[in-house]
């Protein structure tokens, strides 16, 4: 890919509607809440570093924020 860092924010917002950073931590969230459900990990710690978010406490703020429950309570 030839574009520059701008350009490649600015379609990817266009695209999603949100920023590049907010995409990936939304995806992320889907990913970890996929493994909560299928139950592919014994702890939230596990499910927190499996999608890439090394702090088990702001995932578990970050994923209440996205899905208005926290982890615990989706088990």
């Amino acid at each position: 890919m030839h574009i520059s860092v701008r350009t490649l924010f600015n379609r990817v917002k266009a695209y999603t509607g949100l920023t590049p950073s907010a995409y990936l931590r939304k995806s992320r969230l889907n990913l970890a809440m996929q493994y909560i459900e299928n139950r592919k990990y014994k702890t939230i710690k596990e499910v927190a570093y499996a999608v890439g978010i090394t702090d088990p406490r702001y995932f578990t703020i970050l994923f209440k924020k996205e899905f208005g429950k926290s982890p615990k309570e989706y088990l």
